[in-house]
């Protein structure tokens, strides 16, 4: 998460996945900070992920903006070995990569979308 102070005073930037406290961090005055955490998968529930930002202040109109907000997390897809399937790929905004994996042939394969 990117995040600065929008006012001269201090701060605490709180950060929760599904009220799994992530990030618990200060931020002072017009200071710029860039978060970063590693997390189990398991805090994911797999359907909808809340995410709550807390600004923790002592005075009133002690704002944050946040610039970027972002989760990776690694997923598989088992398609159940056939060697050929049908797909269809709308035009992608940039370049992506997609790795399938099947019981008959042990190796990874990647493709370009």
């Amino acid at each position: 998460m990117n995040v600065v102070g929008n006012s001269p005073n201090t701060r605490t930037v709180q950060v929760k996945l599904n009220n799994m406290e992530v990030f618990n961090a200060a931020l002072n005055g017009f200071a710029y900070s860039r978060l970063s955490n590693s997390l189990p998968a398991s805090a994911l529930n797999g359907a909808t992920e809340n995410i709550s930002v807390a600004n923790i202040a002592g005075v009133p109109n002690n704002r944050i903006k946040i610039g970027t907000l972002e989760i990776t997390y690694p997923r598989s897809f088992n398609f159940g070995a056939p060697v050929i399937f049908n797909s269809d790929y709308r035009e992608p905004p940039a370049e992506n990569t997609l790795k399938l994996q099947d019981s008959i042939l042990p190796e990874h394969r990647f493709y370009t979308i």
